[in-house]
């Protein structure tokens, strides 16, 4: 999300090399080449040491000038820098580009409209071969859609959103129509819609919107984010900054598949982390892979105070996002996560070769986990029957559920290796 406000950044750190004219790089030395005859050096007459000396003077308070301007440069930057952050903030917090607090939490009142039936967000099964960057931004650009947002006091918010069905429903974030009282959608094209609002959750910061067209219109495919491995090529579209700026194409890989971050308002839940450029804007846009699925919507990229901090961006990944948006047009909600009973270490052991498992530290009594017989100093090796080697893999594996459902963990216990099914009847406290 942006404000239609000057914005302030921090100056990049760039190196420049220029020529007079074009020329061919040759080998310089600052010796005699071999066999030349060294010049005899000449006594500069006292007029030469004079002019020398008036331009090395004037060299060198053009130089105090400059820094005196760079000194001064950095200094207003640093204060605009200290004055837009929040007052609380210590030395170690973190900024992330697209938080509102005072927006996040006002109501929306944005025109709404009732889902269809069957209205559903679907990932798809299987992907073909890979597609090149051009291929890539062909297949989904016209899918990705600026939203501008009216707020109070004759502001507006611009972010990005993604159409996943050609009746004209679209995904972004929540911080991107807290606090609304209309919502623009404008098409690749530039063509505008008076968007409706569905439902949306500040928690997993995830809102559908939906605009109504004559035509069937382009829609982006999603695909399944537990595919995707640290250094896959992954791909942004979105409109950084402002309306003006929509369909830029940003590229990097993925940095982290299961990255955990506690959020402030948010719930906890694992992100993939990318270097793709995102900026104020991008919120709500999609994380496209190599095959030209969506396999996240972006959402947040990280600044640090007083260090550098450069490619941190954040998507909430597509299995986590086809369940939040399917319960909010089913139930208008998200609904409760199932509790296991069971903490675990974050990090595996080596139980044999080729054998890694995570030790269960603690099982609540009477709960689902105990209830199944998992005991205390267990490893936990799958669940659902996908290897789990850390904490994240045990918290993904229950976002596929609901209470009510049954899960299976596969378990290691003194060199025995034994399944259980968990029976989720309890809800995750909020």
């Amino acid at each position: 999300m942006s404000e239609r406000r000057t914005l302030q950044t921090r100056g990049e750190v760039i190196e420049e090399y220029s020529r007079d004219f074009p020329a061919e790089i040759v080998e310089t030395y600052s010796r005699p080449l071999p066999g030349a005859v060294e010049p005899v050096p000449t006594e500069p007459t006292p007029r030469s040491r004079r002019k020398k000396r008036r331009v090395w003077k004037g060299l060198m308070i053009l130089l105090a000038i400059a820094a005196v301007i760079a000194l001064l440069a950095a200094g207003v930057r640093w204060l605009i820098w200290e004055l837009q952050m929040p007052d609380d903030w210590g030395e170690d917090d973190y900024y992330y580009y697209d938080q509102d607090q005072e927006d996040e939490d006002a109501p929306i009142t944005i025109p709404t409209e009732e889902p269809d039936a069957d209205a559903r967000l679907e990932l798809a099964k299987d992907r073909s071969h890979a597609l090149s960057a051009q291929e890539v931004y062909r297949k989904v650009s016209g899918a990705v859609v600026t939203v501008a947002v009216d707020l109070d006091g004759g502001r507006m918010s611009v972010g990005t959103g993604v159409i996943f069905r050609e009746d004209g429903y679209i995904l972004t974030n929540h911080h991107v129509v807290a606090g609304g009282k209309s919502c623009t959608v404008l098409l690749s094209g530039g063509r505008p819609y008076a968007a409706k609002y569905i439902a949306s959750d500040a928690g997993y910061d995830l809102a559908v919107l939906k605009i109504n067209a004559e035509e069937a219109l382009p829609f982006a495919e999603f695909g399944n984010s537990d595919a995707l491995s640290v250094g896959d090529p992954v791909y942004a579209i979105g409109t950084p900054l402002d309306i003006e700026m929509g369909g830029t194409f940003t590229d990097g890989i993925v940095s982290s598949v299961n990255r955990e971050i506690q959020l402030t308002s948010r719930t906890s839940m694992p992100l993939i982390q990318t270097n793709a450029a995102l900026n104020n804007g991008n919120s709500g846009g999609p994380l496209i892979d190599s095959y030209g699925q969506v396999v996240g919507i972006n959402f947040m990229k990280l600044y640090a105070r007083y260090s550098t901090v450069e490619g941190l961006g954040f998507a909430i990944p597509s299995v986590q996002a086809e369940r939040v948006v399917n319960d909010l047009l089913i139930y208008g909600e998200p609904q409760p996560e199932p509790l296991l009973g069971v903490s675990v270490l974050q990090v595996p052991d080596q139980l044999a070769e080729h054998l890694w498992g995570i030790q269960v530290k603690e099982v609540t009594a009477g709960g689902a986990a105990d209830r199944a017989g998992v005991r205390a100093g267990d490893y936990l090796l799958a669940a659902d029957g996908k290897e789990t080697l850390s904490s994240a893999d045990l918290l993904r594996a229950r976002w596929q559920h609901h209470v009510g459902d049954e899960m299976t963990l596969t378990l290691w216990r003194r060199g025995e290796i034994l399944t259980v099914t968990l029976e989720l009847t309890e809800a995750v406290e909020k």
